[in-house]
């Protein structure tokens, strides 16, 4: 729900196709590390609209944290969700580590579906918040 094209990018373009795909077909284990990339792609995204650059091998719960904390500056958002896109850089930071040894991303074992499908799901909570709050930002 959180996954969209939000740039004119042939990477971008086909990476939402395979993680559209692959949920479709009731894959969420195979799709994790397309999402992981999907996510680095999103937030140096959203860090590049505000003049932020990230370096290449800077991983993603890194880039998230410089995220969160423009979106603490720039908007006055409540305890409760400060305290949860705070909590989203450790999840972030273990989601790397899933990507790396527990995904396609190499040979490795692969998650449950079920713990897969929980991964997926809130990510994508997390994506559809980011969503909602560029667009007020933006005026979208």
């Amino acid at each position: 729900e959180g996954v969209e094209v939000f740039a004119r990018d042939r990477t971008l373009e086909e990476l939402v196709a395979d993680i559209e795909r692959t949920l479709g077909a009731n894959k969420p284990e195979v799709a994790i590390d397309h999402l992981h990339t999907y996510c680095v792609k999103k937030i140096t995204h959203l860090l590049a609209a505000r003049g932020i650059s990230c370096d290449a091998d800077e991983p993603l719960h890194s880039r998230y944290g410089k995220y969160r904390k423009c979106l603490e500056a720039e908007q006055n958002l409540h305890e409760f969700t400060l305290r949860a896109l705070k909590t989203f850089i450790s999840l972030l930071e273990s989601f790397n580590d899933l990507r790396n040894n527990r995904s396609l991303a190499h040979d490795n074992e692969l998650l449950g579906p079920v713990e897969a499908r929980f991964i997926v799901k809130t990510v994508s909570a997390m994506l559809v918040m980011l969503r909602a709050l560029e667009s007020a930002r933006y005026g979208e």
